[in-house]
């Protein structure tokens, strides 16, 4: 086939019309997409907020140490008990 300018406008008046359905497609496609994104970027900043933050973290371990300081000092006063409550009744 020989190119002649007419023949060749109507192949690049195709060739950019195609591109532009293209283009328009792609924008719908990318759109649809980023709308997917942006609604698990909600969700994720949503679910962020449940989250414990250090210093919660921090002061629940520190409550946690002195809880387990308490049980331990129970724990050898109940013993000193027995052991002194042995000791009287054995006489």
């Amino acid at each position: 086939m020989s190119w002649t300018i007419k023949t060749l406008k109507k192949y690049f008046d195709l060739q950019f019309k195609d591109m532009d359905k293209s283009v328009k497609i792609a924008k719908k496609l990318m759109n649809s997409r980023l709308k997917g994104m942006n609604h698990i970027h909600r969700q994720l900043v949503k679910q962020n907020k449940t989250f414990v933050t250090k210093t919660e973290l921090q002061l629940r371990d520190q409550k946690i140490e002195m809880l387990q300081k308490l049980v331990y000092i129970g724990f050898g006063i109940c013993i000193a008990l027995e052991v002194f409550i042995n000791i009287l009744f054995k006489k």
